[in-house]
């Protein structure tokens, strides 16, 4: 029992954080004439990490020793993720994935999906 009500917790516990992060780390590129420019590799990684920072502090996640690693082409995000999420799937995004240095230290690897052009947080996922 005490299990099911850990996992509903997380679960709502993850949707809070996620929508904080959402509304908290938008960027733009460009200027506001600029609609169609693309974030760069290292914009979409620098909102990442915003977005990873929000949700650390939301849910107290020890994030000493992630680092980045930008999936080129969201060849494995699409491979063993894409399909968990199928309300994002004809969104223009990029998925980066933050993980520990040290071996099974924190709550596991952590997925942040972020709109190609406005900088939007579009989905995040922790420990998959």
């Amino acid at each position: 029992m005490k299990r099911g009500i850990s996992v509903v917790l997380s679960s709502g516990l993850l949707f809070f954080a996620f929508a904080c992060t959402w509304s908290c780390c938008c960027v733009r590129t460009g200027s506001e004439g600029d609609e169609g420019a693309e974030l760069n590799r290292s914009q979409v990684v620098q909102t990442a990490e915003k977005a990873l920072k929000t949700l650390a502090e939301e849910l107290s996640l020890d994030i000493a020793n992630y680092s980045p690693w930008y999936d080129y082409g969201n060849e494995v995000w699409n491979t063993y993720y894409a399909d968990r999420h199928p309300d994002i799937k004809d969104r223009d995004y990029q998925a980066v994935r933050f993980a520990s240095k040290k071996m099974r230290q924190g709550p596991g690897p952590v997925w942040v999906c972020i709109d190609r052009r406005t900088g939007e947080v579009v989905q995040c996922d922790i420990g998959m």
